[in-house]
């Protein structure tokens, strides 16, 4: 196998405008980039730095010549304050 690439992290966007929503489900967004040679991602860090666990649903990387990257994760991922170390969530191929 090949050594593993790391990208630079990415941050949610718009964050706190949504902090407060009382939904079922809340969506958000994010960016970073890759290099043109970095290849189909395989798997995806999160780092939770809210006071509260949250649960995530899922992750969808998009703008990849093979189209959409899809993370199954149906997770609940801990604070920071609760447990340091990140998530890891794999594709499903």
């Amino acid at each position: 196998t090949r050594s593993a690439k790391r990208s630079n992290e990415g941050a949610l966007k718009h964050w706190l405008k949504k902090s407060n929503v009382n939904a079922e489900k809340v969506e958000y967004t994010a960016e970073f980039e890759v290099t043109s040679d970095f290849g189909t991602p395989g798997a995806i860090t999160v780092m939770n730095q809210h006071q509260r666990e949250f649960f995530l649903e899922s992750i969808v990387l998009e703008g990849f010549i093979g189209g959409p990257v899809y993370f199954t994760c149906n997770s609940w991922v801990q604070s920071t304050t609760v447990h340091q170390e990140k998530r890891i969530f794999f594709t499903n191929k």
